[in-house]
């Protein structure tokens, strides 16, 4: 099975620097141009399948890349979305680094679980399920996934078998197969399609 795994593009919360988790997140100007890119880039490729974050912001950077194929429908799943933040959503990141001033260093660690919120356990029990969802589709499919920022790289983490940090750019493509004598590795956040855009992305979750 060929995996197309992308994260959204840009969004008006992340040129903010804001913590997003469930929000919807809204596509800034940039990040338009991000997805528009992204679906030319892809859109004489092979799909069989979409898959993707019910959030807004990933489900209109999918909607992007499936308007080249129109005659493919989109399952929306909820394991796809990002990590809750809980209390800390919508927040920009320095103010709540000064409200607690240990939360940055909390976050990575596994088990810890903002108020409201989700630790990376909890992102890799539905990472986990999604890929048991998946994993029965033909060995020749190749299936698109819209995700998000830690959620594409926990999904990275597990089918990988790494401890490893993945960074995942806004609109960046990872392509792999995912095979019975293991899983090959193409491309990671690769973001050549992007070059050619003007305005700077920043990151943010």
């Amino acid at each position: 099975m060929r995996i197309l795994l992308v994260r959204h593009g840009q969004t008006i919360e992340n040129a903010e620097m804001r913590f997003q988790g469930h929000i919807h997140g809204r596509l800034s100007a940039l990040g338009k141009r991000q997805t528009k890119a992204l679906g030319l880039v892809l859109k004489t490729e092979k799909i069989d399948y979409f898959f993707g974050s019910p959030l807004d912001r990933a489900r209109d950077t999918l909607e992007a890349v499936r308007k080249h194929h129109p005659h493919l429908q989109a399952v929306f799943v909820d394991d796809l979305m990002e990590r809750g933040k809980g209390v800390w959503e919508g927040m920009r990141f320095v103010d709540a680094y000064a409200k607690d001033p240990r939360l940055q260093e909390n976050f990575r660690k596994t088990a810890f679980r903002p108020k409201g919120g989700e630790s990376l356990l909890d992102i890799r029990k539905r990472v986990r399920r999604f890929l048991k969802l998946i994993r029965p589709l033909p060995d020749n499919a190749t299936v698109f996934v819209a995700g998000h920022g830690i959620l594409n790289g926990e999904l990275l983490r597990i089918l990988l078998k790494t401890h490893g940090h993945f960074s995942q750019a806004n609109a960046c493509i990872n392509e792999l197969w995912w095979e019975k004598s293991g899983v090959y590795v193409v491309k990671l956040n690769d973001v050549g399609h992007l070059k050619a855009l003007k305005g700077k992305a920043k990151r943010g979750y």
